[in-house]
């Protein structure tokens, strides 16, 4: 019995800083998402289009420029390192900044739906 509560144990803290760092990435990719489809909202305001339903196409840029500013965030943060030690590659770190783009576009279409 002692030996299953501390093999459990274990593993729980093993498994923490993994979730620690999604949080906390994924958080910063709603944010960097918000601040990039703001400025895209103002940008489509200022050509005179419908900021709310955008092409596949733009939506698509939007999760890319996402990604992007990501990795220039964790660049500028010098975290890099940190990452590699908790076991994050680039390619995890941009799910982890893609996810929430996706997700914020699917409910601005989804509301814009119900809107309209």
């Amino acid at each position: 019995m002692h030996r299953k509560l501390h093999r459990k144990l274990h593993m729980t803290a093993r498994q923490r800083p993994g979730q620690l760092v999604a949080r906390a990435y994924l958080w910063r990719g709603a944010r960097v998402w918000f601040l990039a489809r703001s400025l895209a909202t103002g940008l489509f305001l200022l050509a005179g289009s419908d900021p709310v339903q955008l092409p596949v196409a733009s939506i698509g840029q939007l999760v890319l420029l996402t990604v992007v500013l990501g990795f220039l965030d964790t660049h500028l943060r010098h975290e890099w390192a940190l990452l590699g030690n908790l076991a994050v590659g680039p390619r995890k770190l941009a799910l982890f900044f893609a996810l929430p783009a996706v997700g914020g576009e699917l409910l601005v279409w989804f509301v814009a739906g119900i809107v309209s």
